[in-house]
């Protein structure tokens, strides 16, 4: 089974949008099979007779022998669906691939998120908490939001809700999906020790950095903190690394921050480094140390995952005054270090994009039934395939055997009308564990 990346427009209401998928297939015509049965509305009686209808409208329109490219321009448009209409733009083989499994890690995250955002979704603002200052100043801009917003009430709700969304991508996805990635985790550091020496260079280099006097430069900076001897007697304060992953040559450690950061964070977090850098090559002399500043994309590009180190640095208040650029991973390349592949970014936001349409929470439902998989087996393993639920999948394709296990195993009965996923949106991997014997 290979990867494929392909892309679309939508035309709606005069209105055009682009998306970006990734579809599974055996090879390249399989996959445009694939993505006409997604877009458009050909159907048959079952899976097996709508592909095969499927392949006979595009041999009708491309010819007996047709490629790929020149089938995409003898089917565009793609039949509408509703008021929408389809428009194939490419498909491309992905090569790089980054392993099944963590891929479904990061669907259950992105279903995680979505799922505690849609629940506390304000549909009903007449419950609002009071907030006499903000609709006092809020009155001023009445014009101005007037056609734009429900209501000040409403702004407010949904203000508070945007906020909650930033705050649980930044400070809960971001850093899960990270851990996904590179196998690492958070880790915290308590009473590490550097030398006199070593806090004195340290302080010489953030004095000079800030006074302008010298310039970032990783490689000197590393050189000059390095011990000279192992009497480590000032302990440097407690820290934590978002993101940490060791092997038996290399500690990486990476802060990850949002990224508009606030003015003077660079000083504060160059000091930290320096420290952190010192003292845990002190205590790991056998290996190197590396410690990045991570921002997840890049506000000040042109496109979704574009990024420009350059402009992003000079963007960011004293970032250039403080740090070297090989000290920054940004976008595109911090994911992609991450992971050690190329188009880590596109693949985390075709998960998303996959994942986060309007119905989403009613396929959640539909999914949590495990009933489904028995009345509805076509439609629960197209859903599943979708959303990269690869261990439930597995599932829903060995019902029949788990059906004849459970007839003599009551626990198994009881397991499998567990719910899919647990309350709070994650994929119930207990459920799975308990079930995997059987198949």
């Amino acid at each position: 089974m290979k990867t494929f990346l392909y892309g679309y427009k939508c035309y709606q209401n005069g209105e055009e949008d682009y998306f970006e998928y990734e579809i599974y297939a055996e090879n390249e015509k399989e996959a445009l099979v694939q993505i006409v049965i997604l877009h458009h509305t050909i159907v048959g009686k079952n899976k097996t007779e709508t592909t095969q209808k499927v392949k006979s409208f595009i041999t009708e329109k491309a010819g007996k022998d047709w490629e790929v490219d020149d089938a995409i321009d003898c089917i565009n448009p793609l039949g509408s669906a509703g008021t929408s209409l389809y428009r194939i733009d490419f498909i491309r083989e992905r090569k790089c691939m980054l392993k099944l499994i963590k891929q479904q890690c990061i669907a259950v995250e992105v279903i995680k998120t979505l799922k505690s955002r849609f629940e506390s979704f304000p549909i009903d603002t007449s419950n609002n908490r009071n907030a006499p200052f903000h609709e006092a100043f809020l009155a001023a801009f009445a014009d101005k939001l007037a056609g734009k917003v429900q209501s000040i009430p409403t702004f407010i709700s949904l203000s508070s809700w945007m906020h909650g969304l930033n705050t649980t991508i930044g400070q809960a996805f971001f850093e899960n999906v990270s851990h996904i990635l590179c196998d690492g985790e958070k880790r915290e550091f308590k009473h590490l020790k550097i030398s006199h020496k070593q806090q004195t260079t340290i302080s010489d280099i953030i004095i000079g950095l800030k006074n302008g006097t010298q310039k970032p430069h990783l490689r000197d900076e590393n050189t000059s903190i390095l011990p000279e001897n192992k009497i480590w007697d000032k302990e440097i304060p407690n820290f934590t690394a978002d993101i940490y992953f060791e092997d038996d040559k290399n500690i990486v450690c990476i802060e990850l921050k949002t990224v508009k950061p606030n003015s003077g964070v660079f000083k504060v977090e160059k000091e930290k480094i320096l420290l952190a850098k010192a003292a845990l090559r002190n205590a790991n002399p056998s290996k190197s140390v590396s410690y990045f500043l991570a921002f997840p994309f890049d506000p000040t590009a042109k496109t979704a995952t574009g990024y420009d180190k350059t402009i992003y640095m000079k963007y960011s208040v004293d970032c250039t005054k403080f740090m070297a650029k090989e000290e920054i991973l940004l976008a595109g390349e911090f994911w992609d270090y991450l992971s050690g592949e190329e188009n880590t970014m596109e693949m985390i936001l075709g998960i998303i994009n996959a994942i986060a349409k309007t119905d989403f929470m009613e396929k959640y439902e539909f999914l949590n039934d495990f009933k489904h998989a028995f009345s509805q087996k076509e439609k629960y393993t197209q859903i599943l395939t979708e959303w990269y639920l690869l261990k439930e999948l597995e599932v829903a394709e060995n019902l029949d055997k788990l059906t004849m296990a459970a007839k003599t195993d009551k626990s198994l009965q009881k397991i499998l009308n567990q719910n899919v996923f647990l309350a709070n949106g994650q994929y119930n991997i207990n459920r799975f564990n308990l079930i995997q014997p059987f198949l």
